[in-house]
């Protein structure tokens, strides 16, 4: 229902770009990257100076596999907002995995878990870097931080809300939360 409103609102003469912010998002869920991709692209083309519109396209570029341009657009979304909300530290440190840029990624999600105690996703995202740099303690030592807060956390339910557009991501996400102990 939301892409069908979104749709018809970018069609009005008065598009402030906000409704391509919420098709693009409807866009990514149903995993048509190229459409979300295009669609966060007018967003920004239209509010330029616009946070949700820049951290929005680091979205969907991270989940098209694109997580260095993610990282520098997140950057520009941080610049434009200088107070911001502690979920673009989180989405900062999950491009910065895909990037291969594990310390940087870490760092990242710790801020994250410091700015918002309760972030589950920075928590797993921090799990998985601790998984994927072989520091096996500290990422059992995180699933079982993820399980107190999540007792029902199930790896494929996690994986399958990701909308990544490259399976091999899916693969090495899942792989690495497993090996930290978290359920299936």
């Amino acid at each position: 229902m939301a892409a069908a409103w979104a749709e018809k609102a970018v069609g009005l003469d008065d598009n402030s770009g906000l409704a391509y912010v919420v098709l693009a998002s409807a866009h990514l869920l149903n995993r048509c990257h190229d459409e979300a991709l295009a669609t966060c692209h007018e967003a920004v083309k239209l509010r330029t100076s616009c946070p949700a519109a820049n951290s929005y396209l680091a979205t969907v570029l991270h989940y098209c596999g694109r997580s260095a341009e993610a990282v520098t657009q997140l950057k520009e979304a941080i610049r434009i907002a200088p107070v911001y909300p502690s979920w673009f530290l989180t989405l900062l440190a999950v491009a910065y995995r895909e990037c291969g840029e594990l310390g940087r990624s870490i760092s990242a999600a710790q801020e994250a878990i410091r700015r918002s105690p309760d972030d589950l996703d920075a928590r797993v995202i921090l799990c998985t870097d601790y998984s994927l740099s072989g520091r096996k303690e500290r990422a059992k030592t995180l699933a079982r931080e993820i399980l107190a807060i999540n007792p029902v956390f199930s790896t494929a339910a996690y994986v399958e809300k990701e909308p990544y557009k490259d399976i091999a991501t899916v693969s090495r996400l899942t792989e690495s939360l497993l090996a930290a102990g978290l359920p299936d």
